[in-house]
């Protein structure tokens, strides 16, 4: 408490200019070395000289002013109250907007689609989605804490290779329609967010559908959605889905999980499900040898 006391008189009182960024090798200020001397405030300051390289010309202008003004924003509670404004920081000076353009049918002139959000290392947090004619007239916003049941913001990979977010046509009707990744979970089951493209409403519409399958790939030759996903590190399975314009239906499963036998034992199967007749029936079930 005492050194605390200390540092916050002679940062209060002791006037200086800081540089942009602080250098923990090179910078030889009191807000320095109360930075460079706590480990986390070290790794939160390395982080936005990383952001602060990265970031355009308008956000480095306002950096001097924002660690100039940190001694007067934080005049109690030292640690807590850095922690906050560097964490703060780091986030403003990692705001990004990332541009995508397609043309969804030959009938259509391109759209653009802007995801804005925040830029962390290696993923994206997408909070809204704004998509535009080709006039740069806004046709609609998606925000994502509209149509997600766990997230304000999602939690994205690989944005800027163009992995976690595509343009493509997912119910097969000759419209290209939007999915964006939605979380970075643990587990193999990675979910999307889907709208999809309505040419009479002329507007993406979000699938709640969709979006509760697992990794998805198309047969376009079948025209056939198909869901991998897995249930544990044993289990796991195969559906596939029909699509009637924008309504889903489950045609065949294919299954590896565990069945107890007459004699209450727990046996791993290999079981195939296919629809006749309206209704899901079992083809074929063996054990896994």
């Amino acid at each position: 408490m005492m050194r605390i006391g200390f540092i916050f008189i002679l940062l209060t009182y002791h006037a200086y200019s800081p540089a942009a960024v602080i250098d923990c090798q090179t910078t030889n200020t009191l807000l320095a070395d109360v930075v460079c001397k706590d480990a986390r405030l070290k790794r939160l300051n390395q982080r936005l000289n990383q952001v602060y390289a990265q970031s355009s010309e308008v956000q480095q202008q306002t950096q001097k002013v924002w660690q100039e003004e940190l001694i007067t924003a934080c005049p109690h509670k030292m640690y807590s109250c850095l922690k906050q404004q560097y964490e703060y920081r780091i986030r403003e000076m990692s705001k990004k907007v990332w541009h995508f353009n397609a043309q969804i049918h030959p009938d259509l002139l391109p759209f653009d689609f802007e995801l804005a959000g925040v830029a962390d290392q290696d993923t994206a947090h997408v909070h809204d989605i704004t998509v535009l004619n080709a006039e740069q007239h806004i046709v609609q916003t998606l925000i994502i804490e509209d149509v997600s049941d766990m997230l304000t913001e999602t939690e994205t990979l690989w944005l800027d290779r163009g992995e976690g977010f595509k343009i493509e046509d997912i119910n097969f009707d000759g419209y290209k329609d939007i999915r964006l990744m939605e979380l970075l979970p643990a587990g193999a089951n990675v979910p999307y967010l889907y709208w999809l493209y309505h040419p009479k409403q002329q507007h993406f519409i979000f699938s709640k559908a969709f979006s509760q399958l697992a990794h998805i790939t198309l047969d376009m030759d079948k025209k056939q959605v198909i869901s991998q996903y897995r249930i544990n590190a044993v289990e796991h399975g195969t559906d596939y889905y029909t699509v009637d314009n924008y309504e889903l239906t489950l045609v065949r499963q294919e299954l590896t999980k565990y069945i107890k036998n007459e004699e209450g034992e727990l046996i791993l199967f290999d079981m195939v499900k296919q629809r006749t007749d309206g209704q899901l029936h079992i083809i074929s079930q063996e054990p896994v040898q």
